[in-house]
Order: structure tokens, then sequence, then C-alpha cells
């Protein structure tokens, strides 16, 4: 194997081009001290360093891998990709022989996360979505994009729209709150659906609490239910 190191001191764009196969750059790279291992290290004083990869004249794809063996063959592997302009991947992968591993995510010494081989995702922790806080007005409009989970405070009688941004298997709450008057009334969109096909009637009460939970069958139809009067 040949290595070449194109330029000189003081040319802008040197390459180190490597010819043959089966080339490797080899070095420390698990002392036990941290700071004694190989590293790459931006000269630059004071600043980030950056390891990229781009691919060559039109591909459009450029791949980060690593692998579960020191020779790559039948083993399986771990993947960070952009794939062009459409999307950027991370993919757990078989390779020969060998077969799939879960995804598992740390953090804090501990796995928090982890996709089995199935496509299934476990989380060891409970997990949180946004509130996000409605705007009152005439007209009440949510967008199912921003969030799950939505509150609102009612100062008068109002419109629940359609949300915008509807998507098939969304499920969530939206807390509504009478105002310090009450007596505040809420009207429904079209694409709202409720059992038996009547719209709920709020709890009326000055301050009273009102949730409403909701799953998104498709663009046009949302089936609610109406929790009232929650204490």
């Amino acid at each position: 194997m040949t290595v070449t190191v194109e330029g000189s001191t003081g040319t802008s764009q040197p390459n180190l081009t490597f010819t043959g196969t089966s080339g490797r750059i080899l070095g420390d790279f698990t002392n036990a001290t941290l700071a004694s291992r190989v590293m790459f290290q931006t000269s630059t004083a004071n600043s980030t360093t950056n390891v990229s990869a781009i691919p060559n004249g039109t591909g459009v794809n450029a791949v980060f891998r690593g692998y579960g063996a020191s020779d790559p063959t039948n083993a399986p592997s771990i993947s960070l990709a952009q794939i062009g302009a459409t999307e950027a991947t991370i993919r757990a992968e078989a390779n020969g022989s060998s077969s799939y591993v879960p995804m598992t995510f740390y953090t804090g010494g501990s796995e928090r996360a982890r996709i089995a081989t199935s496509g299934r995702f476990t989380t060891n922790k409970a997990a949180n979505g946004i509130v996000v806080a409605l705007t009152d007005g005439a007209t009440i409009t949510a967008d199912f994009d921003a969030a799950n989970f939505f509150s609102v405070t009612l100062g008068g009688n109002r419109t629940l729209a359609n949300p915008t941004n509807l998507t098939a298997g969304q499920s969530g709450v939206i807390v509504i709150t009478q105002d310090a008057t009450g007596s505040r009334t809420l009207a429904y969109g079209a694409n709202w659906k409720f059992s038996s096909g009547g719209a709920p009637t709020l709890t009326l009460t000055a301050g009273a609490v009102d949730v409403l939970a909701y799953y998104v069958e498709s663009a046009s139809r949302i089936t609610a239910r109406l929790i009232t009067d929650v204490r």
C-alpha cells in the first residue's frame, strides 16, 4: 500500500491518499489515560474540532460506520449517514452472516431507552411532552404539529376549531379552564366527533376544569371525550 501526501507547506488543500485495499489508520485509540489516546484535533487555536465526511464528485451520501469485530465481513454495525438532501439516518445493520442487534441509548450511566430489532421502542423512565397554551379568542385553533397536550382558559363563549396539521394516530388532551366569571360555553369544529354524535357541555362553574381527551383517526376525524369537572 502507498500513502501519498499531496501538497506542501503553505498549500491550502493538501490530500492524504491511500492506494490499494484494506488500509488502516493505526494508533493508540484505547489508552487507559484518556489524554494519551490518539485523537483528531483542529490546528486552529482555541477552536472547535469538526470531523467531517463528504462524498466524491456527484455522489450525495456520506456515512460514518462502526463495526462489532476487527473483520467487518460478518459483523453487526451502526451507521450515521447523511443521505443526500433526503434524510439523515442512524441505522443498526447486519453484514454478511451477522444478526441485527438492538439499539440502546444511555445517559447518566444507565440504559434509558431501547429499540428492539422488531422495532419495539421501550423507555426505562417516564416520558412527557410539553403543554402548549392555546390563545384564547372567539375561535381557538390548535396546531397539532406543535404538541400533543394543550391548555386554554376561556374568557368568553368560544369555538374549538378544527386543528391544523392532523396526523392519524396522534393522541393527547386539551385542559379547558373556566375563567373567574365562568358560564363559558364551547362549540366544536366539524372534525371533532363525540359519542352518539352530540357535543359535550362544559362545567360552567367559575374556575372549573374539564379535560378533552382526543385521538386523531384521519385528517378529517378526531374522536374525543370530555372528562368533566376535574377537581
